[in-house]
């Protein structure tokens, strides 16, 4: 359960699998899910980035959970158990993990796998398991701005009592990340140095234009405020955009130490649930640069998406992965209007592999995956031409307009 040279052990409930060192080719390990949910059929490759897009409800965030239970599923019965949570049989541990109403989720017929290797939630239900390895997924939820109320994280056992466990330990990361802090200190500005310049200036640009981000006492509780000027704004007066960033942006920090010790090596993979929510355009720009710098120190990131303009940055990335030669890493800077400190994160993209994968309703809609990585705008395949549904649109838009002026 530890990173090394020789490669990356991730134990699967008993099962240690071996996926081989960073610097060497290697096949890529997949998410099997067949029968749950709403989820009839999924195949999700997992490369060093790998994307999920697909219409609401079509089951991504659920397979993003069995991926995080693949990989952490004892720790996540025992983190229930420490934190007073109990549960009887299957579907009350599903309940617990998923959220309220998802206990009939996992039916006979399911089965799930990472790497060909199966997740039996019968046995983490039954079996109060002893934490055996560190965590290795760092997840990092859809509802991520529900997490801080005024202005400090929620703590696990709060909230509703269906929340999902991802939710609540994302939460209990934040906080113990700002307790780490002091009760008082800067979390982010342009002068900040806790990420690389060009990486602070893309940030400040898109999120913040020149306000700090501090954490605060006021009237003796210590919480977040955005400092604009004289001004001290509490977390109801912010943008939508910066709700939904800041908490992503602390959760990094804990992800991207400052100094010699370049990152969590207890952390093999990053998982991001639509990232661009809430954000301009220059926001989502922002997120993806952080993205790749979590690629470049060595992360496996995954992530879910509605926004097009992510997989435009991935089929650019892979574009200019067939074109070697020199400067490839400038193109990739001038391709995200990125600063040219962040050279050496670049040039490590373009060493990276890049899966899409498209959740969709089948038949009875009854969902179903497409491998659509090759982001081809000429391939026969309509979900894979329009980047699953991604840009199709505006391409039928653009059809009707060029209609009508011929």
């Amino acid at each position: 359960g530890t990173s090394s040279e020789d490669g990356a052990r991730i134990p699967v409930l008993g099962i240690v699998l071996t996926l081989g060192s960073m610097s060497r080719p290697r096949s890529l390990p997949s998410l099997s899910v067949r029968n749950f949910a709403q989820i009839k059929h999924a195949d999700v490759p997992l490369g060093d980035l790998s994307v999920l897009v697909g219409p609401q409800a079509s089951g991504k965030s659920l397979a993003l959970q069995l991926l995080k239970l693949c990989l952490d599923g004892q720790r996540v019965t025992r983190i229930l158990l420490d934190n007073g949570f109990a549960w009887s049989g299957v579907e009350g541990l599903a309940e617990r993990i998923f959220g309220e109403g998802m206990g009939r989720a996992w039916r006979k017929r399911t089965s799930v796998s990472m790497g060909g290797h199966a997740l039996h939630l019968d046995a983490l239900a039954s079996e109060a398991r002893k934490l055996s390895s560190p965590q290795q997924v760092f997840y990092v939820p859809a509802q991520r701005a529900l997490t801080i109320m005024d202005g400090w994280p929620l703590s696990f056992p709060q909230g509703p009592l269906g929340t999902p466990f991802v939710v609540r330990q994302f939460s209990e990361h934040l906080a113990g990340i700002l307790r780490s802090v002091s009760s008082s200190g800067r979390i982010f500005s342009l002068e900040t140095p806790k990420l690389k310049l060009g990486l602070r200036r893309a940030v400040d640009d898109a999120l913040f234009r020149g306000a700090a981000l501090d954490l605060a006492t006021i009237r003796g509780k210590t919480e977040l405020r955005l400092i604009q000027g004289k001004a001290q704004l509490p977390t109801i007066a912010w943008t939508a955009g910066q709700r939904e960033f800041v908490p992503l942006l602390i959760a990094l920090y804990a992800l991207l130490p400052a100094g010699k010790r370049t990152r969590d090596h207890d952390i093999e993979w990053i998982i991001l649930e639509e990232p661009e929510m809430g954000l301009h355009p220059k926001g989502i720009l922002a997120v993806m640069l952080l993205a790749l710098e979590l690629l470049a120190r060595g992360y496996r990131v995954v992530l879910s998406t509605h926004h097009p303009l992510v997989l435009d940055i991935v089929w650019g990335l892979t574009r200019l992965q067939e074109q070697p030669g020199r400067g490839g890493g400038q193109r990739v800077l001038r391709m995200l209007g990125a600063d040219p400190d962040l050279l050496p994160i670049a040039q490590a993209a373009l060493q990276k592999r890049y899966t899409i994968t498209h959740f969709g309703p089948g038949e009875r809609g009854q969902v179903l995956t497409t491998d659509i990585s090759s982001l081809d705008p000429g391939s026969s395949n309509p979900i894979v031409e329009g980047w699953g549904g991604l840009s199709g649109l505006s391409g039928r838009i653009g059809d009707i307009v060029a209609e009508a002026a011929q």
